[in-house]
C-alpha cells in the first residue's frame, strides 16, 4: 500500500472519530467539537514535510451555517504551493506534483483528501447596538500641504471644532468613552482635545479609564502636550512617511523641515513615556519598501516607534482614493515581496517589526480568525465635523445626521450592514473572509456606490493576504505564535 493511501486512510479514520466525537457531545458541526481540530490534523503534523498546515487553530469562531458553496484556492507563493480553503481559511501547503493533481482533477489529492471544500459559512448577525466608538475632527486645518491628503478643502482657522460641540458629541456615545482625535490636524485645536479629555474621566467610572486616541502629524508636541497624552493614557498615531528627503518630499511644511519637526515631537513622546505608532503613506508603486521598513525598525530599536505601518495613498486611512494601474499593481507586488523577505529576516533574527498590514492578515491564517468587515464607519463609530454634522466615515462627505436632531436613521441605512456579504462581489472573492471587505468610502468615491468595485484596493489586499502567507509557510506557524497572539 503506497504512502499515500496509508495517509488518506489514516486521516479518514480520524475524521470519521472527530465526528464520532462530535456527535457525543451533541454538536453538528465538528468543527464545533472541542477535540476536533486535533483529530481532524492528527494525520497533517507541522513539519517540514508536505504536506503541511500553515495555521496554528483550524476552527470556527462564529456561528456557521452549512449553506457555503465549497472552494479551495490553489495558490502559488514564489516556488511554494498552497491550498486554501475560502470558507473555514484552512492553508495547507502541498508539493508542486500535489498542485498538478489539483489543477487536473479540481479535488485535493489523497494526502489532504477531507480536511478541504468546507461547505460551512460564517454567520454573523446585522449589528443593532449603539456606536461604540466617536472620531472628532476637531481641525480640518492642517500646518503641512501633504500631496496625496483627502482633508485639503477646509485648511483655515475657521476649520476648528467649538469646545461645546466637542462636549455634546460625547453624549453619542452609550456605552463606555472612546474617542479617537482626528482632522487635519487636531493638535491645532489642543485646548478642544484637553476639554474632551477632561470631560471622558468625568463621565468614566472611578477606577477605570476613557479610551483616548489621536492621529497627528507631530510636528506640534512639544514636553506639556506630551505629558498630557501620557496623563490621560492616550494612544498616539503618527504619520511619518520615510527618512528625511522623502518624508519633506512628501509632507512639505512651507519653510520649515517637516521631518526634523516630526521627529523632535517622537522625542518628546518618548521622553514622556509614550510610545507612539508610526503611519507611512506612499504614492510611487515602486517605493522601496524594504528600505523603508529598515528605517523605521531602526526607530524602533531607539524606543521612538512601537511599529509602523506602511500603505499605499489607495488603502490609508488619511489619503483620498488615489490611482492605481495594472503595470503600478505589478510593480507593488514586486515590491510588497521584497518586504515580506526584509520581514522574515528580521524576525529569524529575533526582532520582528510590528507591521499591521502582515501581521493582521497572519492573525487571521494562523488562528482562523473570519473578517466580518473591514469598515465600521456609521456602524462600529460615528465621526462629528467641525460645524457639528455627523458623518458614517473619517473622511466626511458622507453626512448621516447632526448633534441638533442626531442621527438620521434613513441616511445611515445604506451604512447599517457592513457585512461582507453585501460588499459588491466579495461573496465570489477566494479572500472575502480574510478581508474582510475593505474600505466603503473608498468604493463610494471610486464607483459612485457603496457596495460598488474598487479594484486597486482589492488588488492590494489580495497581495497582503498572498505574502502572509507565504511568510507563514517560511517562518511556520510556531514560530509565527511567538510573536504574533
Amino acid at each position: 500500500m503506497s504512502e499515500a493511501v496509508k495517509s488518506a486512510n489514516e486521516f479518514r479514520r480520524n475524521v470519521r472519530q472527530a465526528k464520532a466525537e462530535a456527535r457525543r457531545e451533541g454538536k453538528e458541526d465538528l468543527r464545533e467539537c472541542a477535540g476536533c481540530k486535533k483529530k481532524m490534523l492528527e494525520s497533517m503534523k507541522v513539519s517540514e514535510t508536505l504536506p503541511r498546515v500553515l495555521n496554528a487553530e483550524v476552527s470556527f469562531h462564529t456561528p456557521t451555517a452549512p449553506t457555503a458553496e465549497p472552494r479551495v484556492e490553489l495558490l502559488k507563493l514564489y516556488g511554494r504551493h498552497v491550498l486554501f480553503d475560502v470558507n473555514s481559511l484552512l492553508a495547507v501547503e502541498v508539493s508542486a506534483s500535489a498542485a498538478q493533481y489539483v489543477r487536473e482533477r479540481g479535488e485535493a489529492p489523497p494526502q489532504v483528501h477531507g480536511a478541504l471544500w468546507c461547505g460551512q459559512q460564517p454567520q454573523w448577525p446585522l449589528m443593532q447596538s449603539p456606536p461604540m466608538k466617536l472620531v472628532l475632527l476637531v481641525s480640518m486645518a492642517c500646518n503641512l500641504n501633504c500631496r496625496y491628503c483627502f482633508a485639503t478643502a477646509n485648511r483655515s482657522k475657521s476649520a476648528h471644532m467649538p469646545r461645546d460641540v466637542a462636549l455634546r458629541a460625547l453624549d453619542l456615545l452609550r456605552g463606555p468613552i472612546n474617542v479617537s482625535f482626528f482632522g487635519g490636524e487636531p493638535l491645532l485645536a489642543w485646548d478642544t482635545v484637553k476639554a474632551v479629555c477632561e470631560e471622558a474621566v468625568k463621565r468614566t467610572p472611578e477606577g477605570k479609564r476613557p479610551r483616548l486616541h489621536v492621529t497627528t502629524n507631530g510636528t506640534l508636541l512639544d514636553a506639556d502636550r506630551a505629558a498630557t497624552i501620557k496623563r490621560y493614557g492616550m494612544s498616539v498615531l503618527v504619520s511619518l512617511d520615510g527618512p528625511h528627503d522623502v518624508h519633506n518630499a512628501q509632507r512639505p511644511m512651507g519653510t520649515r523641515d517637516s521631518f526634523n519637526a516630526t521627529m523632535d515631537g517622537l522625542r518628546q513622546l518618548k521622553a514622556a513615556g509614550v510610545r507612539a505608532f508610526l503611519r507611512a503613506t506612499f504614492d510611487d508603486p515602486d517605493t522601496d519598501l524594504a528600505a523603508l521598513m529598515a528605517f523605521f525598525a531602526g526607530l524602533a530599536d531607539a524606543g521612538l516607534a512601537g511599529g509602523v505601518s506602511i500603505e499605499p495613498a489607495v488603502l490609508s486611512e488619511g489619503c483620498g482614493t488615489g490611482v492605481l494601474t495594472m503595470a503600478g499593481i505589478e510593480q507593488l507586488s514586486k515590491r510588497y515581496h521584497q518586504a515580506a523577505q526584509w520581514y522574515v529576516e528580521r524576525a529569524r533574527a529575533g526582532t520582528p517589526l510590528d507591521f499591521p498590514p502582515f501581521r493582521k492578515m497572519i492573525e487571521r491564517i494562523l488562528y482562523t480568525r473570519h473578517a466580518k468587515s473591514e469598515c465600521g464607519a456609521g456602524v462600529g463609530y460615528l465621526t462629528v465635523a467641525p460645524d457639528g454634522a455627523i458623518h458614517a466615515c473619517h473622511k466626511a462627505g458622507c453626512e448621516i445626521g447632526h448633534l441638533d436632531y442626531g442621527v438620521d436613521e434613513a441616511r445611515r441605512a445604506a451604512w447599517a450592514d457592513n457585512r461582507v456579504y453585501v460588499q459588491g462581489d466579495c461573496m465570489s472573492c477566494w479572500a472575502r473572509y480574510l478581508c474582510g471587505g475593505g474600505c466603503r468610502h473608498h468604493r463610494l468615491a471610486l464607483s459612485g456606490d457603496l457596495h460598488g468595485a474598487s479594484p486597486a484596493p482589492c488588488a492590494v489586499k489580495k497581495m497582503l493576504i498572498t505574502e502572509a502567507l507565504w511568510i507563514i509557510a517560511e517562518l511556520g506557524p510556531e514560530r509565527c505564535k511567538e510573536f504574533i497572539r
